[in-house]
């Protein structure tokens, strides 16, 4: 059994209580970080059980956490909203989560006066009461506050409505909305592969509320089928293929008092990527089909700012205005950067990834060169300096004051730890830290060569046992989503901590493509064959390793990593045994703006489609193959895996396959999970083990 060595608590009050085997070591108040150095324990004996036991090897952190208006940090803990106030340390309990039935998530009043709880219903709580604004057997969501606090606001039955935060009448502020036209309301498409996280803005004087209106009434309808039930059940969700009809978007503006207008798009949109008021004007970014061409325009249609690119081109998901001026990240260059009124305010081999912290000074996130770490930068005045220090992985959110960051820390074999911190570093105080009940096996650092002598990063992790072990690679592989970086990776990571116990050698493996800028666009219209190409070199290269067996090689992935998983399986001999997880086999079957982005339409591109598709090489499978779906995959439509196991038998290839019920493409019931990965070291066991 996992045992927990050393448990680091965080107290009410700020304080922090270490302990181990159940006595106290040590206390402190939460004005200072708590250090104690002692002999590491023996490593424990990992099992699949143990590794989704409650509590979890590594100690769940704090969920809901944000900012409060009047800068300090909120979160949700043990069943209770708390605060803590990054000036004492001192932690607050704010009131029961647990008191509002089916409770999601929450917002403070501007003046921080209230609290705001979505659940199955609104309710605000002030001076330790709550009171139900809304009722009946309708659901909410999506609630906010108006900026100055008067209304709150709230899409039902696919069209907005305010209600006062005092209580009172609700109003619809728009009208018409339905099942295939969506006002203020997204579909299923826009968050997942735009990132866009709302549908309706309200504008800074709370006197307008801009909104996305989706008319989906063209786009495919496609089945998800539950035959659990007796007499079955099918949901049609509207899911746009490749090469298929999108919603139609127009951006509206609805007066509280007064009528709605209409925003002038560009003609050549076809995508509205973010909406935001800049001041009483509107910057509406937009794509075209193609994606190779942002316009950013105001509400009456002229154009503000323009970026193209021969292959594609990215939202400025982090564009920001301030004094007059504007800021956002673009790897136009090649390399990403940060650029302050058009012009480069980075310079060099960056990947700027992200603008935390809108202003003068500006906040950004990025890594340097080749690194394999990501760190908080600050720009002021033409200068940029580095201000987070330790070696590995940084995010950061910017307080509302300017005067406090705080910085979500982790390393490959380190879970994360928050503290909050000055501007300038100094100040620092723990917040909370996941703590990780078992001395894990490091990863070494090694290059690989691709194909066209390109050295590619992996982590290699071996196992005690000495002699010619089996290698297991896991990749993801998808355009610049990297596995080898100095940061927490909790699904796998203690799996593979696993195996390696367990005496497999076990490496995470980049391509080209996954290291973002200019080096992805090799991938245009071409997807998985540069990928293919850099993992089957890694492979001849990982073999020729001291203390690897090269005739006793396995590969998984999920998702992309599942899709790359078929394709080398189908193209390559380098692999004895794989696990493909929700894999794509034929980007046909996936949706228009990620796989457009990257390959154009099937009409325009159909060798491209073909040759990128594991279900046009099934007859080719090489090795013993397990799938891996859940039938209620909304993403990666349970039909990928199906029309590539039609593929297979008639190819009169072995297969095995896996389906969890119920489930969608992150397989998220503990039980599922629970199954899938003892079945997954089972089928690497017996294919490779011997």
């Amino acid at each position: 059994m996992l045992r927990r060595w050393i448990t680091l608590s965080l107290l009410a009050g700020g304080s922090i209580l270490l302990t181990a085997g159940g006595s106290t070591l040590l206390t402190a108040g939460g004005s200072a970080l708590l250090t104690a150095g002692c002999a590491a324990p023996p490593a424990p004996t990992l099992t699949v059980d143990a590794l989704f036991a409650d509590p979890p090897p590594a100690s769940p952190l704090p969920s809901h956490v944000r900012w409060t208006p009047l800068s300090k940090l909120s979160y949700v803990q043990d069943g209770t909203l708390w605060t803590f106030d990054p000036e004492t340390g001192a932690r607050a309990d704010v009131l029961d989560w647990t008191a509002v039935p089916e409770a999601r998530d929450y917002a403070w009043s501007p003046d921080e006066h209230a609290i705001l709880i979505e659940g199955k219903h609104l309710f605000v709580f002030k001076d330790g009461t709550g009171r139900p604004l809304t009722s009946g057997p309708r659901r909410v969501h999506d609630a906010k506050w108006s900026p100055d606090g008067a209304w709150i606001s709230f899409i039902r039955d696919h069209d907005i409505w305010i209600v006062p935060s005092g209580g009172g009448e609700e109003r619809r502020v728009t009208e018409g909305g339905s099942e295939s036209l969506l006002n203020g309301e997204l579909d299923w498409v826009y968050p997942e592969e735009l990132g866009i996280d709302t549908g309706y803005w309200w504008s800074p004087d709370a006197k307008r509320i801009a909104f996305l209106q989706l008319d989906e009434s063209g786009v495919t309808e496609f089945p998800l089928v539950d035959h659990r039930p007796f007499e079955g059940r099918a949901e049609r969700m509207r899911y746009p293929k490749a090469g298929g009809a999108n919603p139609k978007p127009r951006v509206g503006i609805r007066a509280l008092e007064g009528g709605s207008e209409w925003a002038v798009l560009p003609v050549q949109a076809e995508y509205v990527g973010r909406v935001q008021w800049n001041g009483a004007k509107l910057a509406i970014q937009t794509l075209n089909r193609r994606q190779n061409q942002l316009l950013v325009s105001d509400e009456a249609g002229r154009i503000l700012y323009t970026e193209e690119g021969p292959e594609w081109v990215d939202l400025w998901e982090d564009l920001c205005f301030f004094d007059g001026r504007w800021a956002y990240s673009s790897d136009r260059s090649g390399f990403a950067q940060v650029y302050v009124d058009g012009q480069a305010a980075t310079s060099g081999e960056w990947s700027a990834m992200r603008i935390v912290g809108g202003g003068a000074p500006l906040y950004f996130l990025g890594c340097e060169g080749d690194s394999l770490e990501r760190h908080l930068y600050r720009w002021s005045g033409g200068r940029v300096e580095r201000l987070t220090q330790e070696s590995g992985w940084h995010d950061a959110s910017v307080s509302p004051d300017g005067k406090w960051i705080l910085d979500t820390w982790s390393r490959a074999t380190r879970p994360p730890r928050m503290a909050v911190m000055r501007p300038d570093g100094t100040g620092r105080r723990l917040f909370a830290e996941s703590v990780l009940s078992m001395t894990p096996v490091a990863p070494e650092l090694i290059r690989v060569p691709a194909a066209d002598g390109t050295r590619l990063k992996a982590w290699l992790y071996r196992p005690a046992a000495s002699g010619r072990r089996p290698l297991i690679v896991h990749t993801y592989g998808g355009p610049g989503s990297r596995v080898v970086a100095d940061r927490w990776h909790a699904r796998s990571f203690l799996w593979h901590q696993l195996l390696v116990e367990r005496g497999f050698v076990v490496a995470l493996v980049d391509n080209r493509g996954s290291r973002g800028g200019g080096a992805m666009r090799a991938i245009h219209r071409r997807l998985g064959a540069l990928e293919v190409m850099d993992l089957e070199s890694a492979a001849r290269h990982l073999k020729t390793l001291p203390g690897v067996d090269p005739d006793r090689v396995g590969l998984w992935g999920w998702s992309y990593g599942g899709y790359m998983t078929c394709l080398a399986m189908t193209k390559t001999k380098e692999f004895r045994a794989g696990i493909a997880v929700a894999p794509v086999t034929h980007w046909g079957f996936y949706d228009t703006i990620y796989t457009e982005r990257y390959m154009e339409r099937p009409q325009d591109n159909p060798e491209g489609y073909r040759e990128s598709a594991p279900l046009e090489h099934a007859a080719n499978l090489h090795g013993r193959l397990l799938l891996v779906h859940g039938l209620a995959d909304d993403n990666v439509h349970w039909q990928n895996t199906e029309r590539f196991v039609d593929e297979l038998i008639k190819a009169g290839k072995a297969y095995e396959l896996l389906v969890y019920p119920g489930q969608s493409h992150g397989i998220g019931a503990r039980s599922s999970k629970l199954h899938l990965f003892h079945r997954m070291t089972e089928f690497f066991e017996r294919n490779l083990a011997r």
